[in-house]
């Protein structure tokens, strides 16, 4: 288990702030996972208004995603993680998905944010699929490869035991 203090240790620029994020935030951990040819972090940061978990990934193309989920929130999605994690493993080879390549949807609302959960597939593989959506703003996504929901789930799990349970209010 690796936790950084700083944006410094994981190679990061401060570029990823904005006005949704209120400016001054404070970087608490963050864990850095390379699932295939994606690194994805798993950070725990603080604002003005509480504590959240953020979950980025940077694809080998350069391309970016993120989804920010209050400390609240955490729970309920770490047990949605598990359930798709699960339902990933019992598919068994060519059994087919549903309409637009899906296996299993599942959503959350948490104050003005709502989160999307779904497992799909492609031509390169199965993939779970995590979205947001603000009502003030456009939608936000990262794509994390199903063999590497298990490993997700260990960083989330660790972050939120060390971070959690004391902030369980707040938004982001």
């Amino acid at each position: 288990r690796q936790f950084w203090p700083s944006k410094m240790a994981t190679g990061r620029a401060d570029s990823e702030s904005s006005a949704a994020d209120d400016g001054e935030q404070q970087e608490l951990a963050s864990r850095v996972l390379q699932i295939q040819s994606k690194r994805v972090y798993v950070d725990v940061k603080q604002n003005k208004r509480g504590r959240f978990m953020k979950i980025s990934e940077v694809a080998p193309n350069g391309v970016r995603g993120k989804v920010n989920l209050p400390m609240s929130s955490v729970g309920e999605f770490r047990d949605y993680l598990e359930e798709f994690a699960s339902h990933s493993e019992q598919i068994v080879d060519g059994s087919q998905p549903g309409e637009g390549g899906t296996w299993k949807s599942a959503y959350m609302q948490r104050e003005n944010k709502r989160f999307f959960l779904d497992l799909k597939e492609n031509e390169r593989g199965r993939f779970l699929r995590i979205s947001q959506s603000v009502s003030f703003g456009p939608r936000s996504q990262v794509a994390i490869p199903a063999s590497g929901i298990r490993e997700l789930i260990a960083a989330v799990i660790d972050l939120f035991t060390h971070f959690g349970p004391e902030d369980l209010g707040g938004s982001v």
